[in-house]
């Protein structure tokens, strides 16, 4: 760790999708619970590891938002945590520093455009 870097201080936010990013989610959430429970019905338990895994990875996409699923469908940017995250810079973080990660490229684009957009 450098020295010269301040202590870390992490945040946790809970946050609550509204109505548009809910909805999403709860229809992939549908979709992919009878999609692995057909697979796990046809090939069992073990073979159905990477379709549980794959629903579970497009879940926390769309919990961080929709816009950044890779599907031939685009959904537009419906992100609570987006919104609670420029609500947190422009109140609380000031003309000081911060890191963000995100697992997503893609959340990290979405990121990147609303700071530019927030200046």
């Amino acid at each position: 760790m450098a020295k010269d870097l301040p202590e870390k201080q992490e945040m946790i936010l809970f946050c609550e999708m509204e109505d548009e990013q809910r909805n999403i989610y709860d229809a992939y959430r549908n979709d992919f619970r009878n999609q692995i429970l057909g697979t796990i019905e046809t090939q069992g338990i073990q073979k159905s590891q990477l379709t549980i895994l794959q629903g579970l990875m497009k879940l926390r996409q769309i919990c961080d938002s929709p816009a950044i699923l890779n599907e031939t469908e685009k959904f537009e940017n419906h992100s609570i945590k987006l919104d609670e995250l420029s609500r947190e810079i422009t109140e609380n973080i000031g003309n000081h520093k911060a890191l963000i990660f995100s697992q997503f490229l893609g959340m990290l684009a979405l990121i990147r455009a609303k700071l530019e957009e927030l200046g």
